[in-house]
């Protein structure tokens, strides 16, 4: 959450700078802020990518339900997912919540 936060600051940060680009640029100075914009946009669009599929994952609403599945998962050396075949560690965290 803090890195988010220090992302955007910068960006706000920096975008004045980057419409001047605009003015003090000769000749495609203009579009050059459009470009860097979309550039950034696309760059950011295929990092999204890397990001794991939570599509039929358990995920857990608190710090307290997450130490719990962490403590699960170590005990039982099993994966705690709630697809097709739920371990016994998150049966335990059903009955848990």
């Amino acid at each position: 959450m803090g890195l988010a936060c220090f992302v955007g600051g910068s960006g706000l940060v920096i975008a004045p700078y980057i419409i001047q680009l605009a003015l003090s640029v000769p000749g495609f100075g203009r579009a050059l802020p459009l470009y860097l914009f979309a550039v950034m946009t696309l760059v950011v669009s295929f990092l999204t990518v890397l990001l794991p599929e939570t599509t039929k994952e358990y995920l857990p609403e608190t710090l307290q339900i997450s130490q719990k599945r962490k403590e699960c998962a170590n005990s039982t050396g099993q994966r705690t997912t709630s697809g097709s075949g739920d371990t016994p560690a998150v049966e335990e965290l059903v009955s848990y919540i």
